[in-house]
């Protein structure tokens, strides 16, 4: 027998074989990096209210708020003037116009008001309110006599607070007062 020769070239790659049968699974890899933040959810059902949680401490007492009004008194509307009288314990309460429902028109307001001169609107959009009962300016109608210059001029009013009375009444076609009454103003 003679010796073993050198050992020959590499051989060609073969074909690939069949597909063998699903191995054991691998061992878990690591975890991979955080994906972007998806949107909101939609909101849950309210939680039960909470107990109460103890009264804090109080706080330092405040500097004393501005003088109120004094007390008592009343308030009345003095018709065509723009100021209350000159007597000690009277004040403006706010002038305005006299007001009033038109006269050939139903409902409104039975009396006149003294409307302020820039009023508050809760709700108010022009030209859409002309169903509803409306409120008007006064306007003075004389066409003669000591009235005549003011003819068809608004008519003023002023609120007036007292705080030297406890009763106030307007007596039309009077410039007196019955016995024991104070005179507050006349016109």
């Amino acid at each position: 027998a003679g010796k073993d020769g050198k050992d020959g070239r590499d051989g060609r790659d073969g074909k690939d074989g069949e597909v063998g049968e699903m191995g054991e699974p691998g061992i878990q890899g690591s975890p991979g990096l955080d994906g972007n933040q998806g949107p909101p959810g939609p909101t849950g059902p309210a939680g039960r209210d909470g107990v109460d949680g103890e009264r804090g401490s109080s706080g330092i007492q405040g500097p004393p708020g501005p003088p109120g009004p004094n007390g008592g008194g009343v308030v009345y509307t003095r018709w065509g003037r723009t100021t209350c009288p000159n007597t000690t314990g009277t004040e403006l309460v706010y002038a305005g116009r006299a007001g009033g429902i038109k006269n050939n028109v139903k409902g409104g307001a039975a009396n006149h008001l003294c409307l302020p001169e820039i009023p508050d609107y809760l709700r108010y959009t022009p030209g859409v309110h002309s169903g509803n009962s409306q409120v008007r300016g006064v306007e003075y109608d004389t066409h003669g006599g000591p009235l005549r210059s003011v003819f068809q001029h608004d008519a003023p009013c002023a609120v007036c607070r007292t705080s030297t009375r406890v009763t106030v009444l307007m007596i039309p076609a009077k410039t007196q007062c019955p016995p024991s009454w104070t005179l507050e103003y006349t016109g």
